[in-house]
């Protein structure tokens, strides 16, 4: 059997599917698809210390084709200024984590106020300390790419050598095969339009109304 392989680039995956059909050659059918690009618009987040570093990063992100469709800064960068006891910078350093969203990170952390030991642990207070937080800026971008699928063609089955029918999505004729058992469908229905009735025995080899040998009454 001969087979084609065949690429197209469209607006949306429909119009790319026009395209296939087409260009499909005589005698030949879709025998497979591939959906390499959607076209359906996407977005891109990213996250830096400043509103353009952001930018450059989410644009680094998106296809050379790309068509961009939107700009958006979801959060301005800022810093803030934070105070927090700990009896060390190492646990103050900790604490800060804890307290400081995703976006957010600690910039500089010193020293303002010095704590207390107290007599016999009684009376003892911890360092305080002055924390600077940066909020990173966020940005996202909206893009779209072309619609682009493969599709692989090959020849029509001959009706002559599988009794296959049906309907295909897309394209319009795929095939499926008969079920059940000996040439029955799954409605019981024998291989020249009779119906088999439930209960009754039949052998397991007969001849059928067409064929030399006698048939089988339904």
């Amino acid at each position: 059997m001969s087979e084609e392989l065949i690429e197209v680039e469209a607006d949306s995956l429909e119009e790319a599917r026009q395209q296939v059909i087409s260009q499909i050659p005589e005698g030949l059918h879709v025998l497979s698809e591939k959906v390499i690009s959607d076209g359906l618009p996407k977005t891109i987040k990213a996250i830096a210390e400043t509103t353009e570093e952001a930018f450059v990063k989410a644009q680094g992100d998106i296809p050379n084709n790309a068509e961009v469709i939107e700009k958006k800064e979801v959060t301005a960068p800022k810093q803030k200024v934070i105070t927090v006891g700990a009896f060390d910078e190492q646990s103050a350093r900790v604490l800060m984590r804890g307290k400081t969203a995703q976006i957010e990170m600690i910039k500089s952390l010193r020293l303002i106020m010095p704590g207390t030991r107290g007599f016999l642990g009684l009376g003892k207070k911890p360092n305080q300390y002055e924390v600077d937080i940066l909020q990173h800026a966020v940005v996202q971008i909206t893009y779209k790419t072309k619609a682009r699928i493969s599709a692989k063609l090959g020849e029509k089955p001959k009706a002559d050598d599988q009794n296959l029918s049906g309907s295909s999505g897309n394209y319009g004729s795929a095939i499926h095969p008969a079920q059940g058992d000996g040439g029955y469908d799954a409605n019981m229905n024998g291989p020249f339009g009779g119906s088999l009735q439930p209960g009754r025995d039949y052998p397991s080899s007969w001849h059928g109304p067409n064929e030399p040998g006698g048939s089988l009454d339904i």
